[in-house]
């Protein structure tokens, strides 16, 4: 047996390669100080993680194409994500539960700007002209049907926090235990002492769908996990034991086996080391374990920065002791050492994984019993390539910069670049200034700016009643002005008719996603019956169009009570477009096409958010920019993705070393 406590280890730098090491500038915000499980890796170059306005948005990263995009959207802010075998689950502080399938999914992008959209040139409205409105009025209809499956069903299964969930597949590489389940099976660990087993094949399409079985313990569970043979379940608490439960025959009522039904029954409890029975401080408790992927090792991490390996075959042997061997994180006994979360890596390459609660991962060498280990820092930005992220629900700036070459080449061609007027010059800085994104500071003063502009026109155009009218008209304001719209264009004959049926369908699906909608209409058809009886003409110039989109975004605006960086693309084209009104002759609005979808998915977001109240974290105190959020491993156990508050860090396995053999060996 090997040595069962923390003695001297060997440092070492060649665990993961000093080279190829990158910081994608994405963040992955945590919404509790102890729940840092929040992301998780699919092949060699896909990373899943909340993300968005709020972190209520499930986005995945693609490490080759440096870009993200948005596949479904949450009715909260997760406590856990997992993705596995094509599955992907979440868990929110109330205990709902989302499964989704990744399979259909990514066949299937909701947020695909190319699906069902015609980008030929009759989209290709003109900047200074008049908009065919029965075509943006049929594209929001349109974009609108493809973004029904955007929103991710959830239920209820805990009565308080999801803290963790982990799934479990039937194994295809390793001998099933012959008890074990024959589907996927997600594992919730739950803050009201229960774990809560979930087939997910049931999970897709029910919507009242329960359990297959519920544990109860004695205190709050933070993370269970099903072993890779589906034999044992084994689970952590915030008390200092590790709990062991074995796949077992349910013997039934009249004490006969023949229905050959199984449960999972308790073996036995382990203290864990450096856990004691009287700890009441907040350090007490575990929140990281996982099996190796052969199920030999088990490995179980705790706040105090301590990390046990058993022998998992004789983790229900109760005259035996299966630890193995004991280590400490690089700060022990201290919050930020605390781990968090932890993993083996897939293949060949032995090598076990842990994310500390602030700026260090570890690594520790399986072949070597786990004295050789590896301490990074992510602190240490002069390692790092720093990488910017293209999130694929803005306007791509590759777009953008391929058009402003093409506009300053043109003026060039036409007027020499010699004889350039200034005020052409001006115009064509205007123009190059959509190539660069706002700062935070910028994106607030200009929507400050915007919003204000909007209110006073609005102020101007209803009067005092208007000004007097309650928060909830104010709120259907854009959807007032659609409706307007659409009894002005019933005068012009099919494209009326047109639009008239595609913001049926635009106010339809929008009343199915409130559940206030009867109050909405109410308004809405309010606002109808004033614009009748001033008898408001058709809208049709460019101003006025542009005046009706915007204040489609200032609608949504309101709506939400903290900033939305997404919206900053449509803000700034708006800003753009006001200010070169009379010099931008040359300008079309293919970027419009993009811009509209991203609208309706805004508004499809508040429509969720507006029934819910705000989401807001859990925190002992503010979150640094270096709390660690997680890790995943590539399908190939090559690349090791750590998630952040700062970014997602990713990391390549130094294999050429995982190939050689040391001379000497340790005693």
């Amino acid at each position: 047996m090997a040595v069962k406590y923390n003695g001297p280890h060997y440092p070492t730098e060649t665990i993961v390669s000093k080279k190829a090491r990158k910081h994608y500038r994405i963040p992955v915000r945590s919404q509790h100080w102890q729940l840092r499980s929040l992301i998780s890796a699919e092949k060699r170059h896909i990373v899943y993680f909340p993300g968005g306005n709020g972190s209520n948005h499930v986005q995945r990263l693609n490490t080759q194409t440096r870009e993200c995009e948005t596949i479904k959207l949450l009715t909260f802010a997760p406590r856990c994500l997992v993705a596995r075998d094509g599955w992907l689950c979440c868990g929110s502080e109330h205990g709902e539960f989302v499964a989704i399938r990744l399979d259909d999914d990514a066949g299937n992008d909701p947020l695909d700007l190319s699906l069902d959209l015609d980008l030929g040139p009759e989209p290709r409205l003109p900047l200074l002209g008049t908009p065919p409105e029965d075509s943006i009025f049929s594209l929001l209809a349109r974009a609108r049907r493809s973004n029904k499956s955007l929103i991710a069903k959830n239920v209820k299964l805990a009565k308080e926090r999801v803290n963790c969930i982990t799934l479990w597949s039937p194994p295809t590489q390793l001998a099933a235990y012959e008890r074990a389940y024959t589907f996927p099976v997600a594992v919730l660990a739950n803050n009201d002492r229960t774990v809560s087993l979930v087939n997910l094949h049931e999970a897709e399409d029910n919507e009242k769908i329960e359990p297959l079985e519920v544990i109860s313990f004695p205190d709050f569970v933070n993370r269970s996990i099903i072993s890779p043979d589906g034999r044992l379940l084994i689970s952590i608490l915030d008390d200092p034991y590790l709990y062991i439960h074995e796949r077992v025959v349910k013997a039934s009522e009249s004490g006969s086996r023949s229905g050959r039904e199984y449960c999972w029954r308790e073996k036995q409890r382990l203290l864990l080391k450096s856990q004691r029975k009287d700890d009441k401080s907040d350090s007490r408790g575990s929140f990281a374990a996982c099996f190796s992927s052969s199920g030999a090792y088990l490995a179980v991490g705790t706040q105090h920065g301590t990390v046990s390996i058993f022998d998992a075959s004789l983790l229900t042997e109760v005259d035996s002791d299966p630890l193995i061997t004991t280590f400490t994180s690089s700060r022990p006994e201290t919050g930020p050492g605390a781990i968090r979360d932890m993993s083996f890596c897939p293949g060949p390459f032995d090598i076990l994984a842990w994310t500390e609660d602030r700026g260090h991962i570890g690594l520790a060498d399986v072949r070597s019993n786990f004295v050789v280990r590896q301490i990074v820092d992510i602190n240490s930005d002069s390692d790092f390539e720093h990488i910017s992220i293209l999130d694929r629900n803005t306007v791509d700036p590759r777009l953008l910069d391929r058009r402003g070459d093409r506009r300053s080449s043109n003026i060039a061609s036409t007027l020499g670049a010699s004889n350039l007027s200034e005020e052409r010059r001006r115009t064509a800085e205007r123009i190059e200034s959509l190539n660069h994104p706002l700062t935070p500071n910028e994106t607030m003063v200009l929507e400050a700016i915007q919003g204000d502009r909007r209110r006073r026109e609005r102020a101007n155009q209803l009067g005092d009643e208007d000004s007097a009218a309650p928060a909830r008209a104010r709120n259907t304001s854009s959807l007032g002005t659609y409706l307007r719209y659409s009894q002005a264009a019933e005068g012009d004959g099919g494209r009326g008719s047109s639009t008239r049926r595609a913001i049926g369908d635009l106010l339809g699906n929008y009343r199915d996603q409130r559940d206030r909608a009867h109050e909405r209409v109410r308004s809405a058809r309010q606002l109808l019956r004033d614009a009748s009886e001033r008898q408001q003409p058709p809208q049709r110039s460019e101003q006025q169009w542009m005046d009706r989109l915007g204040e489609t975004v200032a609608a949504m605006r309101n709506q939400r009570e903290r900033q939305d960086p997404s919206y900053l693309s449509v803000l700034e084209i708006l800003q753009a477009r006001e200010r070169g009104t009379n010099d931008a002759e040359d300008d079309d609005t293919s970027l419009l096409v993009p811009l509209v979808n991203q609208v309706v998915n805004r508004w499809e977001e508040s429509a969720i958010r507006g029934t819910l109240a705000p989401d807001q974290g859990v925190f002992e105190v503010p979150p640094s920019p270096d709390n660690t959020a997680g890790l995943a491993w590539s399908d190939d156990g090559r690349t090791l993705f750590i998630g952040a508050q700062n970014g997602i860090y990713e990391f390549q396995i130094n294999t050429q070393s995982r190939k050689l053999a040391p001379s000497i060996q340790f005693r």
